[in-house]
């Protein structure tokens, strides 16, 4: 598709350029620890021409306001910018992306906060999807997945996920120059409205969660090899990594905490409760648990790793590796 072509050179308009995963990312600034890139790659996801706007290594608030929330920066209408340069109907497709933007994740969520009939809210989805901006997301165990009626709809791209929480809806403040009160707001973890599951730190906590499905991949001669990795959520309960191969009856379950406590036996616990949930070969499979945190772990928590082989990552480092297995 030529547009997508275009979408991804974004305003260069010269070279096709790919958005990088986080580890490729990472090596725009090697002198950055991962909690302070981590912050980084929140905002600006894997486009280098993003990554390169914060290459100064100023503070991190005044970096914002100076790239992003200034009316002049190349960031700041880089998102309408793009649409209106690559598509027809641009209210649409902000329509869509702000609805899926403020937690209106079901196909029937959209169409109702939109106001547009259910074929041409997919044929604009379908575009979105194609542009790598929007993907459709089920749960990792469904066999079906493109006839699921699980899935859900998010935006893939970082950048787009911070513009329409902290751009799109305080645009008439930052074009008074009141950035300060946006960034009161975005770094206090107030929301903007009851609908935005917005805070920065809940926001940095979902990129996270992604991070640590790439980590799991990297691992996987430590672990199993994966036939599938992804998220888990039924009616009841989320898990936030799974990864399975049915062919050797392997599973693994595992939970990320992105906060300053460090994790205890009790996440451990309630995963394997809603581990137990689920149903996949439920009475023939090895289970296998990893728990990623901001913070370690709970001198408990270590001990009953080392005795349950629960794989431990700290950020992104692989501080406890497991091995054993429950049938």
């Amino acid at each position: 598709m030529k547009q997508r072509e275009q979408l991804f050179g974004r305003r260069t308009g010269q070279i096709l350029v790919d958005p990088l995963n986080f580890f490729q990312s990472r090596k725009f600034f090697p002198e950055k620890n991962f909690s302070d890139f981590l912050n980084i790659y929140t905002i600006t996801g894997g486009m280098p021409a993003y990554l390169k706007q914060f290459e100064g290594g100023g503070e991190m608030s005044e970096e914002i306001k100076k790239k992003i929330f200034n009316k002049t920066a190349f960031l700041y209408n880089e998102v309408e910018f793009t649409l209106k340069e690559e598509l027809r109907e641009t209210k649409n497709y902000l329509a869509i992306l702000r609805a899926i933007a403020l937690g209106k994740r079901k196909l029937s969520e959209i169409v109702n906060e939109v106001g547009l009939d259910k074929a041409t809210a997919n044929k604009y989805l379908s575009v979105l999807i194609n542009l790598r901006l929007v993907e459709r997301e089920v749960p990792i165990t469904e066999d079906k997945p493109d006839k699921s009626r699980r899935g859900l709809y998010k935006i893939s791209d970082n950048f787009f996920v911070f513009w329409f929480q902290y751009i799109f809806p305080y645009k008439s403040y930052l074009e008074m120059d009141n950035d300060d009160y946006v960034l009161e707001k975005m770094f206090s973890g107030l929301k903007y409205n009851d609908n935005v599951n917005s805070g920065f730190k809940s926001i940095t906590a979902q990129v996270y969660e992604r991070i640590a499905i790439e980590l799991l991949i990297t691992w996987q001669d430590k672990i199993f090899a994966f036939e599938r990795v992804g998220r888990y959520w039924d009616s009841d309960q989320e898990i936030d990594v799974v990864g399975f191969s049915s062919s050797e009856k392997k599973i693994i379950f595992g939970e990320c905490k992105w906060s300053e406590k460090p994790v205890g036996i009790n996440i451990y616990e309630e995963l394997k409760k809603k581990a137990a949930k689920v149903d996949w070969n439920k009475d023939d499979r090895k289970e296998y648990y990893v728990l990623f945190s901001k913070s370690g772990f709970t001198e408990e928590m270590i001990k009953i790793a080392k005795n349950d082989g629960v794989f431990l990552v700290e950020k992104d480092v692989l501080v406890a590796k497991g091995a054993s297995q429950r049938k």
